[in-house]
């Protein structure tokens, strides 16, 4: 998940459940892809059309070391996209998107007994959607 620009090593993983078709991309992971393209870094890009607990259910890829959830703000979607959490390796970080109090209180209540601690909750953003909050795995 992480890439290491000197060394041109890491890979990046995009889940996007929004297919309308072969070749689609939503304009948001395209977006995405294009800043990695114009960092030179787009080959380190793999984009998974499909929803992130398909993906885990079949993941055989190494810990990783950022787990970005910008996911729907339903809450067993976001608990499945928690999930994911398991992988993050010591010292690696879940940031969350979109710090809407139910998506905030759930995500506290899943990762209360997890190895995490809370490093940076946004609360000074004009809503939430313009929020992230960080956690640490110990």
């Amino acid at each position: 998940i992480t890439i290491d620009p000197v060394f041109k090593t890491g890979e990046v993983w995009i889940m996007d459940a929004h297919v309308r078709g072969p070749g689609y991309i939503a304009s948001n992971v395209r977006d995405v892809l294009n800043n990695f393209t114009a960092l030179g870094l787009a080959q380190y890009v793999s984009i998974c059309s499909d929803y992130s607990w398909n993906v885990l259910s079949q993941w055989t890829g190494e810990e990783i070391s950022l787990l970005f959830i910008d996911g729907a703000h339903y809450p067993d979607d976001l608990k499945a996209d928690l999930e994911w959490t398991r992988l993050i390796a010591p010292g690696g970080f879940l940031v969350v998107d979109d710090w809407f109090k139910e998506i905030k209180e759930i995500c506290l209540i899943y990762l209360s007994d997890k190895p995490f601690k809370l490093l940076h909750e946004s609360t000074d953003a004009p809503t939430p959607e313009f929020c992230v909050t960080i956690f640490q795995r110990v």
